[in-house]
């Protein structure tokens, strides 16, 4: 074989994988975009239905962009539903428990990355443990403890035992938080130790400034669980005035459900409502999340 005909059929060979390399990089966009349409599409459907008349929701076929648009639905939550109540004691919790379970849920797993005591693999594993007990299990002894000490039908049982670290999910916080203190060098605290500084010390000064990707990553999740919670408030909630978004908007569709005018778009625009602060968290802690949800896997 020449080499002008060997050179031939190596261009030809690169030109063919340059060729492949490309197709599958285009299908891979393909499937991202499909994808995406796909987790969007009911988004969009209940935001165009939250625009809708009463009358344009029940239209065959159904019309994705409404002619006319009716922005009457948001005004209307707001001022002949409770809507703003529900937003209230939701915006309560989510301000105070994901906060205080995610200060002591990092000290939690501070010393099961940073210090050395006997039984510290142990402990941790029997922690970890907990993720393994379903949450519905726990529903019953809880409930009868916030009875007996007089909890229920307050945002208590939602607040202080996240507060504590000893909610269902803590483990879960414990477990990415100890995964990233152990990404930092030990070499700072040997530094720190140094110079005087006492382990809650290294941890406030040292530790807790280093994770703050750590700390966003989690904070996002739990504010986004609280968010969404149905069923502890659905144990532990009777009075209207008490309820939140997610048991709001419950009882607002069976109040539709159970007689009167059907307001399916009054219900989708409580949806859209309910759904628009955590777009806006997440698009503003993105980066803080994504960074914090890689580095706590690097290490173990």
């Amino acid at each position: 074989m020449s080499l002008r005909s060997w050179l031939g059929i190596t261009k030809g060979r690169e030109r063919r994988v340059k060729k492949g390399k490309k197709i599958f990089i285009i299908c891979l966009y393909l499937m991202a975009i499909i994808g995406s349409i796909a987790f969007i599409f009911p988004f969009i459907w209940v935001v165009s239905t939250s625009l809708k008349e009463t009358a344009q929701t029940y239209t065959f076929p159904p019309e994705l962009i409404p002619d006319p648009v009716s922005w009457r639905n948001y005004y209307r939550i707001w001022t002949e539903i409770p809507f703003s109540l529900f937003y209230r004691n939701s915006l309560f919790v989510i301000l105070t428990a994901p906060l205080g379970a995610v200060i002591t849920t990092s000290l939690v797993a501070y010393p099961f990355a940073r210090l050395r005591f006997r039984g510290r693999n142990f402990l941790f594993i029997l922690i970890l443990s907990t993720l393994m007990v379903p949450p519905q299990i726990l529903i019953i002894p809880r409930f009868l403890l916030f009875k007996s000490i007089g909890w229920l039908d307050t945002l208590k049982p939602l607040i202080i035992p996240y507060c504590l670290a000893g909610a269902p999910g803590a483990a879960f916080n414990i477990f990415l938080f100890r995964q990233f203190y152990m990404t930092i060098p030990f070499e700072l605290d040997e530094a720190a130790k140094i110079d005087g500084a006492s382990s809650f010390g290294i941890y406030w000064r040292i530790i807790f400034p280093l994770s703050r990707p750590a700390f966003f990553a989690i904070l996002m999740l739990s504010i986004l669980g609280h968010w969404n919670k149905f069923i502890e408030p659905l144990v532990y909630l009777n009075s209207t005035n008490k309820f939140t978004l997610p048991l709001g908007l419950n009882f607002l569709r069976a109040s539709f459900q159970t007689g009167g005018e059907p307001m399916q778009n009054l219900f989708m625009a409580g949806v859209s409502m309910a759904s628009l602060p955590m777009i806006i968290l997440f698009l503003i802690l993105q980066r803080y999340f994504v960074r914090g949800i890689a580095i706590t896997g690097v290490k173990g």
